[in-house]
């Protein structure tokens, strides 16, 4: 087994759609790219990223993997709903986040943060300007022991897979490698966790502060906001993951993080939601 690294290994998954212009500013002079790539959104959450890179040491932080969605350019679901690719559209879907994943990368390295770019063993890009790695566990910490930002394209390289449950997954091996005793899977939504109702609906609905992957799948009907095969990886994980929902608009990471141990001593009044594998009781 590799040798145990101190700190927090860190798996952001970085929704598509936060890459995109809010569609209430597009306008008839705005082209497609513009659309589809809003720089100054890009920007935003690249800046975020970079800023957990450079207080990795006082953040705790030994590692930091980021997985990109493609919602900004085309998923699979909704490809196939509109009879568009029926045949194709997961494979669009994970091109995709290709071309999403590569963006970041320029991105951040703008910033002046070094990177990695992986994509899973079954897929594979050739092109003089891109250089993905093919990804393993032990590949993955090595990028984060020479302080690079781990970035994955492609999800899990398999049709019918989302976004939220690859990450899970990326999560699920890192902690099964040995490489560290502490993975979080940084989930962002629209809104700030899990509540007991749609707060979108329900005046005044509660937000959890810790709440247990089980509790959620018993009640899928309540619990929309995390992918059900997510929640199944985390469920079995046997504590050696968890996962913390948040507003993704509305946080930097480096404010989620600072807040990952202290959910239940926040009464409530914290960041977001902590999920965890074991039967945990359920607080406000």
């Amino acid at each position: 087994m590799a040798e145990t690294k101190p700190g927090t290994s860190v798996f952001l998954k970085l929704s598509g759609e936060r890459m995109a212009m809010d569609l209430s500013r597009v306008s008839p002079s705005n082209d497609y790219s513009d659309i589809i790539f809003d720089l100054d959104r890009i920007r935003g959450v690249v800046q975020k990223i970079a800023q957990v890179h450079a207080t990795s040491e006082k953040l705790g932080v030994g590692g930091l993997t980021v997985v990109t969605g493609g919602g900004n350019q085309g998923r699979g679901d909704k490809l196939r709903a509109k009879e568009i690719a029926p045949r194709s559209g997961d494979a669009i879907g994970r091109i995709s986040t290709v071309t999403n994943t590569l963006v970041i990368r320029d991105v951040l390295e703008g910033f002046g943060v070094a990177t990695a770019t992986f994509l899973p063993e079954n897929m594979k890009v050739e092109d003089p300007d891109v250089d993905f790695q093919t990804y393993n566990a032990e590949a993955l910490s090595e990028a984060h022991d020479r302080g690079q930002v781990a970035l994955i394209a492609g999800g899990l390289g398999r049709s019918g897979i989302t976004t939220d449950t690859a990450v899970m997954q990326y999560a699920r091996w890192h902690s099964e490698a040995g490489r560290t005793d502490d993975v979080v899977v940084l989930k962002g939504t629209q809104v700030d966790g899990v509540y007991e109702d749609d707060p979108k609906k329900t005046v005044n609905a509660k937000r959890y502060s810790v709440i247990g992957a089980q509790y959620m799948l018993d009640y899928p009907e309540r619990f929309r906001v995390v992918d059900t095969e997510s929640l199944e990886l985390l469920r079995d994980s046997l504590g050696s993951v968890r996962m913390i929902v948040f507003a993704e608009g509305g946080h930097d990471i480096e404010t989620v993080l600072s807040h990952r141990d202290d959910h239940r001593a926040q009464n409530g009044l914290g960041v977001g939601t902590l999920v965890l594998a074991g039967a945990v009781e359920a607080e406000f």
